[in-house]
């Protein structure tokens, strides 16, 4: 019986064969039909009909044509051009037809659908690049943005069409650059004689967006373009837009993975100071700037940040400075005094204060303290990094043996350590949901605490990698870090350890010395990211602010390894303590301010700047005139 079947079906194939040309004719006219059927399926169904005819019969493609062109329901139109995009070289008859379209259409729904079969059709479409590349010399600007357009999706032409893309980067319509940039990012590896030019649209470009569109472009085109790395560190250096400093920093990043060794060198070209700067005057200078830095972020917090927290933070960070800085200058003094007063209730004096300090911001600290120490909300970076200096600031103060209001400041030094103990103990619930307890903030908050808390030092040495102790983790669910990403954390890590675990202290040193060894090396990088004002950028996601953040603890390292005065280890920290000098000095501007990033894209770290990079200071001044003759 099956046998039978197959002869039946063999034999009637035979009969049929002499007819299929009339049968196709009779179904393109019942197609015909249904595509004015009231119903968009019905019409729909039609179309997947004429896609299988049209490996046959040229009268179906220009009915698909008809139907991408004039059917009045889209998703009819738009299975009209998937159909034709699925026939390939058979429809390579319609291509002029799509390039009319594209350059001459009224529709802006025409020339979209035209240009989606366009690309897909591009393996057959040679015959119709110069059309394409003709037109973007075009007078008229739509004619010359739509063939633009269409050329940025025939990927297989780059090499034809770039050498005419390249001068369109200078042209005065910003529409045209930007969607020439696009296509330069889009062809990538095919694009890399494009790059130089694209260095110069990333620094002269008028357009801030179209700045930021080539430093696109140029992350993935550079990994095959290495020539554009000394152009890209000239203009690094050259640059005094904060701007432009981020985006060729975002660049830089991005070719570091295929080039590290180049990047690096760039990254470490940062000039240093031939001179050997007097660190007591320049401290004596950021004391009398304070006023100045400390009234404009409290006032104005950024984008994103509770004036309370932020300003508790930057507070506290500022009086702490000032204490520390109060033996190497005197105007320092009056001001502490004040706010030691202040917190034991007594009224601010303004006898020691110049008169344009009379609204001086460290009125509000008392009240502002007691808020957020009673305060039960949820705990964010700025409340827990404002105890700490909070803390720091109390316990210096206390060390005076002249100190006045002593019960009334150990009372407030019990509270403020009982409250950041509250928010150890509530860590988990805040460790991987925000950077309020990170790595970093673990680790500073466990240094600044009188006693440990093994549960939260257990987690500090759990994020760290056994086989590596340069590479942390930035949270305790997360992986672990590069070397170069973790070099801001492992500093504040190691110290910690060393700091709390005496009994390890032989095994962590090394650890401590090699971490920063590490730093120091990454230092440049930091510090241009830190002038960027760039987000965690590159493969190591680094961030303007982990530069402040960490600084202080880097220099206080230096400090207490040095003071122990281990045979064999003080040349190699004398190096690394001049290095990280001479990189703090050189952050120096001319008003006597250390240089802050300016991006909208970094809000946390504007006004830290000045009281982080102080207390990084302190630790490496070795001598200072007598203190009353260092007033300006």
């Amino acid at each position: 019986m099956k046998s039978h079947f197959f002869i039946i079906l063999a034999f009637g194939l035979v009969i049929l064969s002499p007819y299929a040309l009339h049968s196709q004719d009779k179904t393109l006219v019942q197609l015909q039909k249904q595509l004015q059927d009231k119903n968009p399926e019905q019409r729909r169904l039609a179309v997947l009909s004429l896609q299988r005819m049209g490996q046959h019969s040229q009268a179906a493609i220009h009915q698909l044509v008809n139907v991408l062109f004039q059917d009045p329901d889209t998703h009819v139109r738009e299975q009209a051009a998937t159909s034709l995009g699925k026939l390939q070289e058979h429809a390579k008859i319609i291509l002029p037809t799509l390039v009319d379209a594209i350059l001459y259409a009224q529709d802006k729904r025409d020339i979209y659908l035209a240009t989606e079969v366009l690309h897909e059709l591009q393996d057959h479409a040679t015959q119709v690049v110069p059309e394409l590349i003709h037109a973007l010399n075009d007078p008229w600007l739509p004619r010359k943005v739509r063939a633009l357009e269409a050329i940025t999706r025939l990927e297989k032409y780059a090499k034809i069409t770039i050498p005419n893309l390249i001068p369109l980067l200078q042209d005065k319509n910003r529409h045209i650059r930007q969607q020439t940039i696009l296509a330069l990012e889009t062809f990538g590896a095919d694009a890399h004689s494009a790059a130089p030019t694209l260095v110069d649209t990333l620094t002269k470009d008028p357009d801030h967006d179209i700045k930021l569109s080539a430093s696109r472009a140029l992350r993935k085109i550079g990994p095959y373009a290495k020539e554009i790395i000394p152009k890209l560190s000239d203009a690094l250096y050259e640059t005094s837009q904060t701007n432009d400093r981020n985006n060729i920093l975002y660049v830089l990043e991005g070719l570091r993975t295929t080039f590290p060794h180049e990047i690096d060198e760039v990254l470490s070209k940062k000039p240093t100071p031939t001179h050997n700067p007097n660190l007591c005057s320049i401290l004596c200078q950021l004391v009398n700037h304070s006023a100045q830095w400390i009234d404009e972020h409290y006032k104005h917090p950024p984008y994103g940040f509770h004036r309370e927290t932020y300003g508790f933070s930057l507070l506290w960070m500022s009086a702490l400075f000032l204490e520390k800085a109060s033996p190497f200058c005197k105007a320092a003094q009056p001001i502490v005094d004040n706010i030691v007063s202040h917190l034991a209730e007594q009224s601010f004096s303004s006898e020691n204060l110049t008169p344009q300090r009379c609204d001086f911001p460290f009125e509000d600290l008392k009240n502002l303290s007691t808020q957020i120490l009673d305060s039960l909300v949820m705990i964010d970076s700025p409340q827990v990094y404002g105890k700490e200096f909070y803390i720091l600031f109390l316990r210096n103060v206390l060390r005076k043996k002249t100190t006045l209001h002593r019960d009334e400041l150990e009372s407030l030094l019990k509270k403020a350590q009982d409250s950041l103990r509250r928010d150890l103990k509530a860590r988990p619930l805040t460790a991987n949901g925000n950077s309020a307890f990170n790595t970093f903030a673990l680790s500073s908050a466990l240094l600044t605490l009188d006693h440990v808390d093994n549960e939260a030092m257990q987690a500090l040495n759990e994020s760290i990698d056994p086989e590596n102790p340069l590479r942390i983790k930035y949270q305790s669910n997360k992986n672990f870090e590069s070397e170069r990403g973790s070099a801001a954390r492992a500093i504040v890590v190691h110290l910690t350890r060393y700091t709390k675990e005496p009994q390890k202290r032989e095994t962590i040193r090394k650890d401590l010395i090699a971490a920063l060894q590490n730093y120091v090396k990454v230092l440049p990088a930091l510090i241009e990211h830190w002038l960027g004002g760039g987000v965690h950028l590159g493969q190591d996601r680094l961030a303007s602010y982990y530069l402040p953040a960490s600084i202080p603890h880097a220099t206080q390292a230096l400090d207490i390894l040095l003071k122990e005065n281990r045979p064999g280890e003080k040349e190699v920290l004398e190096k690394l303590k001049i290095k990280t000098k001479n990189s703090l000095v050189g952050l120096m501007d001319e008003n006597g301010l250390f240089k802050a990033p300016r991006s909208q894209d970094d809000n946390a770290s504007m006004g830290y700047g000045h009281p982080l990079f102080g207390l990084a200071l302190i630790p490496l001044v070795e001598k200072c005139a007598p203190v009353n003759k260092l007033e300006p």
